[in-house]
């Protein structure tokens, strides 16, 4: 029936995984692939992955586009969720932030200091966005879905399922969104950032990923305080932010439309 993992790093079926995600920040640290991994970065002039790169021209997409071949190339083309994979989302919540900043200019500023957080740090990110489905005898609350529970001063407290998060083990950062469905109520519509070790995130493996890629399915137990700092962005309630993200960050939408399409059997024989 499985069991839990203590340490990605050293489990026997995780550690291989494990070592190739650090190769690739080992890679950064080569003199010979520094140059093609990394960049300065704007604020500090620190080197940081390109990954992080807002292309303004055809020579920063090409720029880009030879690392990613790179590194796709080292995992021999089987990789499909390098550590930079989901730095791409980061970079477009910033590319719309002053349409979110006509919606909720805290959120806005949040999203921009998010992205410069996770540029710095050089942190890869998992994202959450599916809602598992629910074994057709319960109704449609079985399992809970992911939803605010109390508003505080120092952020929010969330509890309930998502999905799918593949890349979640070896990430730093979990990145929730929510896709806008008809009658959904107010308190479901969330977005926010946190660690992925953050207490109360419980990450399940077994039996979802016995459909394909890794599935996951993450249980929250009043997961709180996401926004306590600048460098969290946090989002609740609000329908038109949430409606603003799907509309206008395209790669959200097609991510959401695909997460949900394979992920949604995995996770829905996970919760019966």
């Amino acid at each position: 029936m499985g069991q839990p993992v203590e340490d990605v790093t050293t489990h026997p079926a995780l550690a291989g995984c494990a070592q190739s995600v650090a190769n690739v920040y080992d890679w950064q640290h080569d003199a010979t692939h520094h140059e093609l991994l990394t960049m300065p970065s704007p604020t500090t002039g620190q080197p940081v992955s390109l990954a992080y790169l807002l292309p303004e021209s055809v020579d920063d997409l090409s720029r880009q586009r030879h690392m990613y071949e790179f590194l796709v190339r080292q995992a021999g083309g089987v990789a499909a969720r390098l550590p930079q994979h989901l730095a791409t989302v980061a970079i477009g919540l910033y590319d719309m932030r002053h349409r979110l900043g006509d919606v909720d200019p805290a959120f806005a500023e949040r999203v921009t200091q998010y992205f410069e957080h996770c540029r710095e740090n050089d942190y890869s990110i998992a994202t959450i966005f599916s809602d598992p489905l629910h074994h057709r005898h319960y109704s449609a609350a079985h399992p809970e879905p992911l939803h605010v529970v109390a508003t505080r001063a120092d952020g929010i407290v969330v509890r309930g399922a998502r999905g799918v998060g593949t890349q979640s083990p070896y990430a730093n950062e979990l990145l929730c969104l929510t896709s806008p469905q008809p009658n959904r109520p107010p308190e479901e519509m969330v977005f926010f950032a946190a660690p992925v070790n953050t207490e109360g995130i419980h990450i399940w493996d077994y039996t979802c990923d016995a459909f394909g890629s890794r599935q996951l399915l993450f249980e929250m137990y009043n997961v709180g305080s996401l926004a306590t700092n600048k460098q969290r962005l946090a989002s609740a309630y609000d329908t038109s932010a949430c409606v603003a993200l799907v509309k206008e960050l395209a790669g959200i939408t097609r991510q959401t439309l695909q997460g949900e399409r394979d992920g949604r059997e995995a996770l829905s024989h996970a919760v019966e």
